[in-house]
């Protein structure tokens, strides 16, 4: 995929550097740049922390399917609160 970036001077100058010492082509240098950028991003970023304790649907089976989609539900804010009284 092309797109364009707006990189400054002094940046693409030591990209272009490092990719020469390497031997590599400045698109690739670049990709791989931020590919190690991304991992190291989502390597130190805190795990979502839940606003309120994980509820399941009562009288389903408990599997995975199910404890995934209640995990989904109380980080995405969707989970409305306690189950009414009664249930």
């Amino acid at each position: 995929m092309r797109t364009t970036l707006d990189l400054s001077d002094e940046l693409i100058s030591e990209v272009k550097i490092l990719a020469a010492r390497e031997g590599r082509k400045l698109n690739a240098m670049v990709a791989d740049l931020l590919i190690r950028g991304m991992r190291a991003a989502q390597s130190c970023a805190p795990a979502p922390r839940l606003r309120r304790p994980v509820k399941l649907k009562r009288g389903g089976p408990l599997n995975i399917q199910a404890i995934e989609r209640a995990i989904a539900d109380a980080t995405s804010g969707s989970w409305h609160g306690h189950p009414a009284h009664g249930e």
